[in-house]
């Protein structure tokens, strides 16, 4: 590249979890990072760049435009590494005519509804889905015996994601103001949620990264555990699997029928019947310790490769140990009526050979009161290993039933 890119950053996840600094040079390309405050300071004071400020992200469009407009700038790219952000960043490459994904793409890995539209148009399994809206007017119909789940269209971390036992119980939770979902029973903002079916069978989540919209690499795992349970307090986790072509074939499928060109992806899919059913694609590096298990096994980093693919740079590869299957878990915390905890049960296990990560809150940190995979912010996470899927599997298994957490008294 013999040219410097002048480079825009939607800044929101911690600099340090991303490194931005190993994928860019900041001497040689011109980087504007813009975000709230907090995620600001935590760029390196040593970082070659410009940094500013907004008071709240319902500012960032706007600043980000009259930035351009007042500084006379013109950026080449706009960088989004957190989904929250996919809009903001579509937003202002449309008004500044940048390159990359507009509005209608991003819906396509944003809005669960368009989404799963675009799966089965393209003759992919998902499950029978629908807008609320229609469900609550009659215009769609569910069979009066299967369980459905409830979920934003465009919400992460299984947060309001709620299943009924049938579409009766949900439509009386619905018109009763008794879902606990605030947006649903205060605002009825019926037109941000959408139901489907729920689907029996073991949950995957395939990651991976896509160049010039072809999967470069991906890496197979299977959850323990499920997100909607996290959610409901129990702890999960998962663990990579081998890789069979019958993944690969159905993850390029789907970066097909989304129109997906570059970045990094998250992928989650059932295993039910024998067939393999679309469930959710994040356009981002995954959660959790998605991204260190992922470079662990191949020795690329996914928040990196996920920008990189975007600016066309090269993605750099570490050595890695050969043959070690990894898996991550991570017990909730937001769920608790108490500030403080311990755990027990875990001594023997956090030492072990097969344990490479251990993370837990000293007692006097407080829990966080929302959903969260940061293996700072919960009671314990933690990277396993083994020389087999079964090791890791038998060994989460262990961590997970044997490990309690208990109010600190």
């Amino acid at each position: 590249m013999n040219n410097p890119l002048s480079i825009l950053i939607l800044h929101r996840v911690p600099f340090e979890n991303v490194g931005y600094d190993n994928v860019i040079d900041h001497q040689f390309h011109n980087v504007t990072y813009i975000g709230l405050s907090s995620a600001i300071n935590s760029i390196p004071p040593q970082i070659h760049c410009s940094r500013v400020i907004i008071e709240s992200t319902d500012d960032l469009v706007e600043k980000s435009v009259n930035l351009c407009k007042e500084e006379n700038k013109k950026f080449d790219h706009v960088i989004a590494v957190s989904e929250y952000q996919l809009y903001d960043a579509a937003n202002i490459r449309h008004t500044l005519n940048i390159p990359g994904p507009k509005m209608q793409e991003v819906k396509k890995v944003r809005d669960k509804v368009i989404m799963k539209k675009s799966i089965e148009s393209a003759g992919l399994d998902t499950p029978k889905f629908s807008e609320l809206t229609d469900v609550i007017f009659g215009k769609e119909k569910f069979c009066a015996d299967i369980k459905l789940i409830l979920k934003p269209k465009d919400g992460a971390s299984s947060e309001n994601v709620i299943a009924f036992d049938n579409i009766d119980s949900l439509l009386s939770s619905i018109h009763r103001k008794e879902t606990g979902i605030e947006l649903l029973d205060k605002h009825h903002a019926y037109e941000k949620f959408e139901v489907e079916e729920f689907i029996t069978g073991s949950i995957i989540h395939i990651d991976g990264i896509v160049e010039n919209s072809l999967i470069s690499e991906l890496i197979v795992s299977r959850y323990e555990g499920t997100c909607l349970a996290f959610a409901e307090g129990q702890a999960f986790g998962s663990y990579q699997i081998d890789m069979e072509e019958k993944f690969h074939v159905w993850a390029q499928s789907v970066i097909h029928a989304l129109n997906i060109k570059s970045g990094a992806f998250h992928l989650e899919g059932f295993e039910s019947g024998g067939r393999l059913v679309f469930l959710e694609i994040g356009h981002r590096a995954g959660g959790a310790n998605v991204v260190k298990t992922f470079e662990l096994a191949t020795g690329i980093n996914l928040h990196q490769a996920n920008i990189a693919t975007q600016l066309d740079l090269p993605i750099k590869i570490k050595s890695v140990q050969a043959g070690k299957n990894y898996g991550w878990f991570v017990f909730p915390g937001h769920h608790y009526p108490w500030t403080h905890c311990r755990l027990s049960g875990h001594e023997k296990h956090c030492i072990d050979e097969r344990m490479l990560e251990w993370n837990q809150l000293m007692p006097k940190q407080q829990l966080t009161k929302n959903i969260t995979y940061q293996k700072k912010e919960v009671p314990a996470a933690g990277i396993i290993h083994g020389n087999n899927t079964l090791e890791v599997q038998q060994f989460m298994q262990l961590v997970l039933n044997e490990v309690k957490v208990l109010e600190h008294l």
